[in-house]
């Protein structure tokens, strides 16, 4: 009896080992599609392992709000409470924010979306932050310009 418990413990670990990669290309795969990764500020973290997997890395905020970052490589969702609270684009996002894209100068940014509600200087490295308070919504959306005043990553949040 106790052999053969062992042996249906290896099988099932084998099994699970064999289901991780497949898991790990599907979340690849929807990945690459076209998803509104706007929709999922407000999402439960079931929702979002159960559309993108197994994230790249998990780390946890620097804002002090004691939440947990989860990055899945050009975009990664701040979870606070088992709910996404902020969706990070990353430098090297491929897609479109409100069509926006990474590199979008200053320029080109104000004469489609007009002056940001505020700006602000990245304590970090002192390059500038555009904050616009999205109408009739309870988000934001932040962008962050690098050296030349191209959109080095954007973010969109709740409103506190």
């Amino acid at each position: 009896m106790l052999i053969i418990m062992k042996k249906s413990i290896v099988i099932n670990l084998l099994m699970l080992l064999m289901t991780v990669p497949l898991m790990t290309i599907n979340a690849q795969d929807k990945k690459e599609k076209e998803i509104d990764l706007n929709e999922y500020l407000g999402a439960r973290l079931y929702k979002v392992f159960e559309t993108f997997g197994n994230p790249n890395d998990l780390f946890c905020s620097a804002d002090g709000k004691n939440e947990t970052i989860i990055d899945y490589g050009s975009f990664a969702f701040q979870i606070g409470h088992k709910t996404v609270t902020i969706v990070y684009f990353w430098n090297n996002f491929p897609g479109t924010v409100f069509g926006v894209s990474i590199g979008t100068s200053m320029d080109d940014l104000e004469k489609t979306y007009g002056k940001p509600s505020s700006i602000k200087k990245s304590k970090i490295d002192g390059t500038t932050i555009w904050v616009y308070n999205i109408v009739k919504t309870d988000r934001m959306f932040i962008v962050f310009f690098d050296k030349n005043g191209k959109i080095d990553r954007m973010q969109i949040e709740w409103i506190n």
